[in-house]
């Protein structure tokens, strides 16, 4: 403003002595104040500029000097043009503003997406070595940078995680799961009688709801990143879940749901390089046949799914239960577990005894258990070999127990009696 002053103050006492001392047109010098104030304060400065310039060009033509005479006519004409410069002035300069201040909104709306899709790129990147478990807290963790204050993830009634600024999530709500793919946009008024509102979500693979809090009004923008985030995290859930189930299935038995030979063996090649106890029992079901005389296998199938969960439960967490081959099983016992590998041989060569009945047929197995344990470091080819051993010797005469351990179900030796079942000490 004090620039458009000093404009007036230089160019009226010149347009006036340029009028009088050199041409009719110096009048027409006015118009540089004008067209500055449009472009320094826009139309209402151009309009302003214009009217004290008016009347200060009408006050100087007053002085006895220059005399107005009758020249009245044509200064208010000299006037009207100006008024005409300004208005065009400050039409333009209004045109022109609005036009700036969209670009702006435009630019500011751009920035925004492009900070909202990085925070989308930055939980994507974040998801792909993530566990099925630590998605929801990464998605959460960037809900609350895409801008609002708190996030929480349910399903049903149970909160499973939640984040943000404590007290921006209203506290007396519930929040009902909205449609999938539908985003539900509420405002809340809080017991302070202060507005809260709330973006809400239903992921659809897993059934968790997203809600998203705000102190703000939740714009459109928002709500579709919000949506897009969620998005993100279904995908990565379903990869997750795809690459659990490949791993699942590249390293377990698909029948029994048993570690596979090889998952058994890397396992014990780990084991057996630390100093601690190691134990290692061979197993085979021999003679596995019904009463009658089935023989189907989808009977036969359906024993070994029996026997292998037998055989989790016996271990339960204090060992490995793999399945090595057709009929063949075998466990690995570390720690002080592994002090107790002949005692659960005995427990199970006892437990087989019994029949189990699938579909009215009584199926029976005899099963064959080999033992070999030590002290690691030790050769794990060397424990399966000697396992392997003393369960093929259980047929040859003699003491059904040696340095390795043998048993087999159906003997008469006192060791095989039945017991409650197998066990391992805690």
């Amino acid at each position: 403003m004090h620039l458009q002053t000093i404009d007036l103050a230089f160019f009226v006492p010149t347009s006036v002595a340029v009028q009088v001392y050199v041409v009719e047109a110096a009048w027409a010098l006015l118009a540089i104040p004008i067209v500055l104030a449009s472009i320094r304060f826009g139309a209402r400065g151009a309009m302003c500029t214009w009217s004290a310039g008016s009347a200060a060009y009408l006050a100087a033509l007053q002085i006895p000097e220059v005399g107005l005479g009758a020249e009245a006519a044509t200064a208010v004409g000299r006037l009207g043009v100006l008024l005409a410069i300004a208005a065009s002035l400050a039409l333009l300069a209004r045109w022109l503003q609005e036009g700036w201040l969209h670009q702006a909104d435009l630019t500011r709306q751009i920035e925004s997406r492009l900070d909202r899709l990085a925070v989308i790129e930055s939980a994507t990147g974040a998801m792909r070595a993530a566990s099925p478990t630590e998605l929801v807290s990464i998605c959460l963790d960037h809900v609350v940078h895409l801008g609002f204050d708190a996030a929480m993830a349910t399903r049903g009634a149970k909160v499973i995680a939640a984040t943000g600024a404590r007290g921006a999530e209203p506290s007396e709500t519930n929040v009902n799961s909205p449609p999938f793919g539908e985003i539900r946009i509420t405002t809340w008024t809080t017991s302070e009688r202060t507005d809260r509102h709330s973006a809400s979500l239903s992921e659809p693979l897993s059934g968790i709801t997203v809600t998203a809090w705000s102190n703000e009004p939740i714009d459109d923008d928002s709500a579709r990143a919000l949506g897009e985030l969620v998005a993100a995290t279904t995908k990565a859930v379903e990869a997750a879940i795809h690459l659990d189930h490949a791993r699942h299935q590249a390293t377990h038995d698909p029948l029994t749901n048993l570690a596979n030979r090889r998952t058994f063996n890397d396992e014990l090649e780990v084991a057996t390089t630390r100093p601690r106890p190691v134990a290692v029992l061979s197993l085979n079901l021999d003679d596995l046949e019904a009463n009658t005389e089935s023989g189907e296998d989808r009977i036969r199938d359906r024993y070994l799914v029996v026997a292998a969960r037998h055989l989790q439960r016996a271990v339960g967490d204090h060992g490995l239960v793999g399945r090595i081959d057709d009929n063949e099983f075998a466990i690995l016992l570390t720690g002080p577990a592994a002090r107790h590998g002949h005692r659960l041989g005995r427990d199970l060569a006892s437990a087989f005894r019994r029949p189990v009945v699938i579909d009215g047929l009584q199926l029976r197995a005899c099963v064959s258990i080999g033992v070999a344990d030590g002290v690691g470091p030790a050769n794990a080819r060397t424990l399966v070999h000697q396992a392997a051993m003393a369960r093929k010797r259980v047929h040859e005469p003699g003491p059904r127990r040696t340095p390795t351990g043998r048993w087999r179900c159906g003997s008469n030796d006192p060791s095989s009696r039945p017991r409650e079942g197998p066990k391992l000490p805690a």
